[in-house]
């Protein structure tokens, strides 16, 4: 990812929380949110001597989907060192099963150790979750500009929405099926896009038909673009379309 760490060298950590899927997405809007918000720090430690403390807001990428993932940018750590996530921050109603650590490469231009730290976490015995002030998502893109917003918040992406000739409002489908809480994962032997979102899977190709007459997704500007209304009947948001303003209003609970 772009921006994690200097030409110098240096090392990055990417730590993922896995959750059980039987927990459903309301367990994972909870995990979110207490990160966000919390002040507990992620501990980092390893076998060099090195000890790293992190808090969300010290993140320098974020990359939040159907699986919180997080990254961080440290110091340079030695290749043989071993790595260990000695705390991170979670809710009380959780608990961590296991916590697996690895290193997956040492880039070959940038010299940057690369580290992944798997968190797997499940219930407390019945705990009961507790229920957030708003779970429900509203993000609204404008034809033409990169800017959007996310419940209010400004927030941008590096593809802007389009009006094709056909008259479809095209949408950059990584950033709207990630803004919803969906994991998506992109194969680029078999051009192919896979969402996971409450559950459901979807399967979408570079050029082909999709379901229903809903148009076809198409590579521009290097990334892949949906009708939006294949976001609403898909993905089950409800998409709002304003002619005056060029905006796009996504709704999803």
């Amino acid at each position: 990812m772009a921006g994690l760490a200097n030409a110098g060298g240096g090392t990055r950590f990417s730590v993922r929380y896995n959750l059980d899927k039987a927990l459903g997405t309301e367990s994972n809007a909870l995990l979110i949110e207490y990160v966000k918000t919390s002040k507990d720090p992620f501990v980092i430690k390893t076998s060099n001597g090195g000890n790293f403390s992190f808090t969300y807001d010290d993140l320098l990428v974020e990359n939040i989907s159907s699986y919180p993932h997080f990254e961080f940018g440290a110091d340079t750590v030695p290749d043989d060192a071993t790595v260990v996530l000695e705390s991170c921050p979670i809710p009380a109603e959780f608990e961590i099963k296991s916590i697996t650590s690895k290193q997956t490469g040492t880039g070959a231009k940038t010299g940057v150790n690369q580290y992944q730290l798997d968190i797997d976490i499940t219930l407390k015995g019945s705990s009961p979750i507790a229920p957030l002030k708003d779970s429900s998502l509203e993000v609204v893109f404008t034809s033409g500009s990169t800017e959007y917003t996310k419940n209010g918040e400004s927030q941008n992406s590096d593809a802007a929405p389009y009006i094709a000739s056909d008259g479809r409002t095209m949408v950059p489908l990584r950033f709207v099926a990630e803004a919803l809480g969906a994991e998506v994962n992109w194969s680029s032997e078999s051009r192919t896009a896979t969402i996971e979102l409450t559950g459901k899977t979807l399967n979408i190709q570079v050029d082909q038909q999709l379901p229903n007459d809903l148009g076809v997704a198409v590579i521009s500007s290097d990334r892949l673009f949906v009708p939006v209304r294949y976001v609403s009947e898909e993905l089950g948001a409800v998409v709002d379309w304003d002619e005056e303003t060029q905006t796009i209003t996504i709704k999803f609970s």
